[in-house]
């Protein structure tokens, strides 16, 4: 693929960058960890609490995110560091008195990235952000919208979503200025999702920005890159077009 520009005004050119060349300009590190359940079905969830993407050669330590961005779950990218023994981070008991203290602390690895975080990363680079805080409404990872979603339904467990009660602490840490920055809330449109949703938009701050769609529901907001052929270049078009930071 190569570079894609497009005038959307007289004044302002913005490039579509391929994914094999955004990549190598940022670094991106996640917080992966596992929690042993007990379910039959479902004995060890491979969850991920954030991930940071960054300029190469910056330094983001004690540094507050350019942006944050909200989306469902936590798909394909995965750690390329071992941590606690294991490729997909320390195991943790899903009934342990200090599992929200465990999240919260779970160290940071070196990451793949995947094809919804090089479209955050053309982001940053037309909004020249040097760095954007990702969250998810469940920490649990998976590939497929509704395969995550009977999982998530059936266990039923508070402690896989950044925005329930017990984890107030470490959400409002992460988010302290949420306020301050822009928030892109691009979760998708799976109507499963309205409860997560609903309790995420209850505790995000007001100046979210996402795109909809003329039949979106109020909880609804497009994904940044869904598997329709040419979704993910009409997103990061309209969303540029749209929206000034």
């Amino acid at each position: 693929m190569i570079s894609v520009v497009v005038m959307l005004s007289e004044e302002v050119i913005f490039v579509f960058i391929p994914a094999k060349n955004i990549k190598k300009k940022y670094n991106v590190r996640g917080s992966f960890y596992r929690i042993a359940c007990g379910d039959r079905d479902y004995p060890e969830l491979k969850c991920r609490s954030k991930l940071e993407i960054y300029l190469r050669d910056y330094n983001i330590e004690n540094k507050i995110p350019d942006a944050y961005v909200i989306m469902e779950n936590p798909g394909s990218s995965s750690s390329l560091e071992h941590r606690g023994g294991s490729i997909d981070g320390p195991l943790y008991k899903s009934k342990g008195s200090r599992l929200a203290s465990s999240i919260k602390n779970t160290p940071m690895t070196k990451t793949k990235p995947d094809i919804t975080q090089y479209q955050i990363m053309r982001l940053m680079a037309t909004y020249d952000w040097n760095y954007v805080l990702v969250l998810n409404l469940s920490d649990l990872r998976n590939t497929h919208s509704n395969h995550f979603l009977k999982i998530y339904n059936k266990l039923n467990h508070p402690y896989l979503s950044l925005f329930s009660t017990c984890r107030d602490k470490e959400r409002k840490e992460l988010l302290q200025h949420a306020e301050e920055k822009p928030v892109i809330v691009a979760w998708g449109m799976n109507e499963g999702l309205k409860t997560l949703s609903a309790q995420a938009l209850s505790k995000l701050p007001e100046n979210i920005r996402g795109l909809q769609t003329e039949k979106s529901l109020s909880f609804q907001y497009l994904h940044p890159w869904s598997r329709q052929w040419g979704a993910g270049r009409k997103w990061f078009l309209r969303f540029i077009d749209e929206f000034q930071f």
